[in-house]
């Protein structure tokens, strides 16, 4: 189970929240309500995506998203540390222009959801294997991995260890688990159309 954590100033005895907030019209009245059930926990909450789904009508994947969309607009920013993440929200969208605990690694501007050692051992795997690590070259690699961790939270992360598992020089979408289940009868009707049409073909 992933652990995180919430770090902000906060009144126990009730919730206050910016009316600067209220009134962005950049953000979506699910992210809003999210974001507001957030602030209303107490500081160093443990935050389980699947907990929070619990208690509302939202599932995991629009909780997500809400997180990214506050994140987009400088409402919440997130860090992976040992065991989980660390989350940092603030209602006055100061948190992008701080960047918490951003890491700058050979002239490029890691993004917080990337572990710099796996970051490393990434750059020393392309090293070996003779790819430039110019910063032309990593930035593109930043941008895809935003993109995937956009798509869903530890994907980023997930892409880098797979291309490091893999010797990739470069990184690609996490791959999602086929649920779709397919039906026996259905498949074997299929099949048995395609026999008869060949043999109607023959005739």
């Amino acid at each position: 189970m992933t652990v995180s954590r919430i770090r902000k100033k906060r009144n126990n005895q009730f919730t206050q929240i910016s009316n600067n907030f209220l009134e962005d019209d950049r953000i979506s009245f699910k992210s809003k309500g999210i974001f507001i059930y957030l602030w209303s926990k107490p500081d160093k909450w443990k935050i389980v995506i699947k907990d929070i789904s619990n208690h509302g009508k939202e599932n995991e994947s629009a909780i997500r998203s809400a997180f990214h969309e506050l994140r987009e607009f400088g409402y919440m920013d997130w860090q992976a540390v040992q065991g989980g993440w660390d989350y940092f929200i603030s209602d006055e969208a100061k948190i992008s222009n701080i960047r918490v605990n951003t890491i700058k690694n050979n002239n490029t501007i890691l993004p917080p959801f990337i572990d710099q050692d796996i970051w490393k051992e990434f750059l020393s795997m392309r090293k070996k294997l003779k790819a430039p690590n110019t910063e032309t070259a990593l930035n593109r690699i930043l941008k895809k991995l935003e993109a995937f961790e956009k798509q869903k939270m530890g994907n980023g992360t997930l892409a880098i260890e797979n291309s490091i598992e893999n010797g990739w020089k470069g990184v690609f979408e996490p791959k999602q688990k086929n649920t779709t289940k397919t039906n026996s009868g259905d498949s074997f009707d299929r099949v048995l159309k395609e026999i008869q049409s060949e043999q109607l073909k023959l005739k």
